[in-house]
């Protein structure tokens, strides 16, 4: 799909080359547990694809470097069990110009500068478990020329499970607040916001009902 109409021409294929460096530490207690790492990263050659009017495909390459830290950690106190994991990052295109556009140091798109989930569980008892889950989701941008702010949204989920013997009986809930989240637009666009958008939304409320058997 990507290269339809200049499958001849395969010297514009490149590969994606990826470095990466990744200093991290894990600590670990009876009570709790925490994992930090630090993070960076370059990218070469990462191919945006678009089709263009008329139907022929334009391809570009950029480079990219992204610099972060991610944080995971467990907490319980008797009963009660809370898990933290983020990510804060900072992903920018390098060396992105051309034609009539220059998209240095702007954010890589469909990337989130942040983004966590902060998970409190119960244990009712020995065969009853309950959670509750929130996510949260940081602006990022649906082009590569920073145009379109997809912007951020969080998501709260619950559940409860119960052990029957080797039965166990579940019922999540996802989206509780039915909130509106887009994870991508399309890039195509280079023209401003109008009224009407194509964007890929995240589900809105629902509700699951699973049993497993444990042999």
């Amino acid at each position: 799909e990507a290269y339809f109409n200049n499958a001849e021409n395969l010297k514009t294929l490149k590969p994606t080359i990826i470095n990466q460096l990744e200093l991290g530490y894990k600590y670990e207690a009876k009570k709790y547990a925490l994992s930090a790492s630090v993070f960076y990263m370059n990218l070469d050659n990462i191919a945006f694809t678009d089709i263009l009017v008329g139907g022929t495909s334009e391809n570009k390459f950029a480079k990219a470097k992204n610099i972060g830290i991610e944080l995971e950690s467990q907490f319980t106190f008797n009963k009660l069990s809370i898990s933290l994991t983020g990510t804060l990052q900072d992903p920018k295109f390098k060396d992105f110009s051309g034609n009539g556009f220059d998209y240095n140091g702007n954010q890589v798109r469909r990337i989130p500068t942040i983004y966590g989930t902060l998970r409190p569980s119960y244990k009712i008892s020995n065969k009853v478990m309950a959670y509750v889950e929130w996510n949260h989701f940081g602006q990022k941008y649906s082009d590569n020329a920073n145009v379109f702010a997809l912007p951020a949204y969080d998501v709260f989920d619950a559940g409860i499970s119960i052990k029957v013997r080797k039965l166990r009986f579940a019922i999540d809930a996802s989206n509780l607040t039915n909130t509106v989240g887009l994870t991508e637009g399309n890039p195509r666009i280079t023209s401003g916001p109008g009224a009407i958008y194509y964007a890929r939304p995240i589900l809105g409320r629902f509700a699951k009902l699973s049993t497993t058997f444990n042999f």
